[in-house]
């Protein structure tokens, strides 16, 4: 902190007028003064505050001073201890654990650390969660960081990690209370999420199981800290890492490929003007091909209506999948971007990016799976960039509920199968489910064979049960009456109670239950347009379309169980 009397003298010799008089070499103009380039007055400051690194404005109105930023201590600010208790210590009254989660002692394996965070397996089901709320710097005042977690877990769908609205995942260590093996010091970038003001960073089973709600497993969290970045380590907010696919030199990150079979993958050309590919010459049975890179992802306050743009080329008639979150292998899809479908042309294709992704640093993956075998294909990608596109909706409880970024392809709708089904966000106000001066779009699931499985992935925010009822979903959905593929509904991974859903060959309300304990995090509901088990492979004509329109998460009376 500069003292009164040096900041008299600096100011006395900057010189003033600055409106009329250039500032010399090495100097700028800031709040009506000429000073140097590395200390620009902050000017929220009144008379100014000099601050240098990772200092922000403080004190008071009357006497202002620089101090050190959340997170920050000593001369010059350093990066301390974040968060508080990092090691779990039983007793600890910083790490909130409403249900399901407890803190206890270590019994040493590993040793470091006086006890750990343990979630019970019915984190799985009924949700719960161990978290800490910390005071972290703003991101202009701040160093990138990473989270450092040490923890193991089986039984469940993963761990699930947050900061704030941001969530990533780790993986399960191991299958039973025999072999899951501790993970010491995963790395996990932050993003936008994690800087400027209090952030919520916590613990839970990252989806409800399949096998709910007998449940089973466990979470353990020996260790979490926030740690310094390494050079080059995270992408800055926004970043493509490697966007344009340029084959790596000695300042290029490389994208991250994986084949199985005779598959492919790798870059394709030189310099600037290569691209990343995955495919195969001759497609058979087994053939798996991946590649991924990591985006950051900024909040909308940072950049409005973040969204993914990209250049690509696939073979005419095939079709490729994208994931975004992370990424864990080529033959295990779980978070669909979406669909391509070759048209053996350039294209270039925009997604509106999901809330959970605001704030987050996220894989990106081109997978080849589940591809009919035949002759030579392949994909091409390249110039991939976070994007500011204003067409893509503002909503924080999930994506885009009126489908108002028409014509944009449907973030989270995927098609697995034999044949691809056809799916598309069109403006239609003879077929829209009401009339409007200026109609928004709704989505058209199309399909001419049952060899189709077609899947709508929405992510949800699951609001606090209030006076009107606990949280349910609701849509509006054209559904023929025989429709010859099933129409399910699925909470989470498992299948809606109701089972297929009835249409009436025309616009009809659906609304479920979304579980009360899972109030303040992301939770999946799918639809899914596919054939059952006794639906013969048989070609459909006409054409049958299914349409989804306004997804609205909010509370209901009807979703509250018992008197």
């Amino acid at each position: 902190m500069k003292s009164a009397l040096s900041l008299v003298f600096l100011l006395a010799f900057a010189g003033a007028g600055c409106a009329t008089v250039p500032c010399a070499s090495g100097f700028v103009e800031a709040l009506g003064l000429c000073v140097a380039e590395d200390q620009v007055p902050d000017p929220t400051c009144t008379p100014g505050c000099i601050a240098s690194a990772h200092e922000v404005c403080g004190g008071t109105l009357e006497d202002p001073e620089c101090v050190c930023a959340p997170g920050y201590e000593g001369r010059p600010c350093e990066w301390g201890t974040v968060p508080s208790d990092p090691g779990f210590s039983e007793g600890s009254d910083t790490w909130e654990s409403p249900i399901n989660a407890r803190i206890v002692p270590s019994d040493p394996s590993p040793p470091a650390d006086p006890g750990f965070a343990e979630l019970d397996g019915i984190v799985n089901c009924e949700g719960g969660v161990i978290r800490q709320v910390v005071e972290m710097p703003p991101i202009e005042a701040a160093d990138p960081f990473v989270a450092e977690v040490t923890y193991r877990a089986f039984g469940v769908l993963d761990v699930a990690f947050g900061f704030n609205r941001a969530w990533t995942r780790l993986p399960t260590t191991g299958t039973s209370p025999d072999d899951y093996e501790w993970v010491e010091r995963e790395r996990i970038c932050l993003g936008d999420a994690a800087y400027g003001g209090p952030v919520t960073f916590q613990f839970a089973a990252s989806e409800r199981g399949i096998d709910c709600p007998i449940g089973g497993g466990r979470i353990e969290v020996d260790r979490f800290s926030v740690e310094l970045a390494e050079p080059g380590e995270c992408p800055a907010p926004g970043e493509v890492v490697n966007g344009d696919a340029d084959d790596p030199g000695d300042e290029t990150l490389p994208w991250l490929f994986e084949t199985q079979g005779d598959a492919v993958s790798g870059y394709i050309g030189a310099g600037g003007l290569s691209a990343a590919r995955i495919g195969s010459p001759n497609l058979a049975f087994g053939d798996v091909a991946s590649m991924q890179t990591v985006a950051s992802v900024p909040l909308p306050s940072t950049l409005p209506s973040p969204a993914l743009r990209m250049s690509w080329r696939a073979t005419r008639d095939v079709f490729f999948q994208m994931e975004i979150g992370s990424f864990t292998a080529a033959d295990s899809t779980d978070r669909a971007l979406g669909t391509l479908l070759g048209t053996g042309a350039d294209e270039v294709s925009t997604y509106c990016l999901p809330p959970w992704t605001h704030g987050n640093v996220i894989d990106l993956a081109f997978v080849m799976i589940g591809v009919p075998p035949g002759d030579a294909v392949e994909l091409v990608v390249d110039s991939v960039q976070v994007v500011s596109d204003l067409r893509c909706s503002d909503a924080t409880e999930n994506l885009d509920p009126a489908f108002a970024a028409a014509p944009l392809p449907r973030t989270g709708t995927s098609s697995r199968g034999s044949t691809a089904g056809t799916f598309r966000v069109v403006v239609d106000a003879e077929r829209a489910r009401v009339v409007e001066e200026e109609p928004t779009g709704f989505l058209e699931i199309a399909y001419s064979s049952t060899a189709v499985n077609t899947l709508v992935d929405e992510w949800v925010l699951v609001p606090e049960p209030d006076d009107n009822g606990d949280p349910r979903v609701s849509f509006w959905a054209n559904i023929p009456v025989q429709p010859s593929l099933s129409v399910r509904r699925f909470i989470g991974l498992v299948e809606d109670e109701e089972g297929d859903l009835v249409g009436v060959g025309d616009w009809a309300f659906y609304e479920a239950c979304l579980p009360p304990d899972w109030a303040g995090r992301w939770y999946r509901v799918q639809i899914e347009v596919a054939r059952d088990g006794s639906t013969p492979l048989t070609e459909v004509s006409p054409t049958e379309r299914i349409l989804i329109d306004d997804i609205t998460v909010d509370t209901s009376a009807s979703c509250v169980l018992g008197p």
